[in-house]
């Protein structure tokens, strides 16, 4: 149960990431 939580956690997470990294780089360009 712990794990599936961590998994979903740990994705969303990535998620959001690419979305600030593309979003900020294309705020630069």
């Amino acid at each position: 149960m712990y794990w599936q939580w961590i998994m979903v956690f740990r994705i969303n997470v990535h998620e959001n990431t690419e979305m600030w990294i593309v979003g900020y780089t294309l705020y630069i360009v």
